[in-house]
């Protein structure tokens, strides 16, 4: 289990949750989730960043080779990488715990916030 995702659960501990195990990862992809409802600090609802990811932010992924392992986004290239397939697609340069870097693919990564 990544990390951060251990974390948040430890962190949680002894708090009401929901689980679903489903997983589809393919298009429409379902991936396992938990809910775990908490009380509310404020009436307002947070705004949604500017950006959907900053270097520096925390991520998983979700699809390919490195499908649940976690990392932190080193770096947004300026221009689309070109995959060995001739893709050419937008993502980011994400270190992972083991100090490589990799570039993955913005749709295979989720946020981790």
């Amino acid at each position: 289990m990544a990390a951060p995702l251990f974390n948040l659960l430890r962190t949680n501990d002894g708090r009401e949750a929901a689980v679903s195990g489903l997983l589809q990862p393919r298009w429409g992809s379902i991936r396992p989730e938990v809910v775990i409802p908490l009380p509310s600090r404020s009436a307002s609802r947070p705004s949604m960043p500017a950006a959907p990811l900053t270097v520096g932010d925390p991520v998983r992924v979700v699809r390919g080779l490195l499908m649940g392992t976690a990392g932190t986004v080193q770096h947004l290239p300026e221009y689309p990488f070109v995959l060995e397939t001739g893709a050419k697609v937008w993502g980011a340069v994400v270190a992972f715990e083991e100090d490589q870097e990799q570039f993955v693919p913005f749709f295979n990564l989720e946020l981790l916030a």
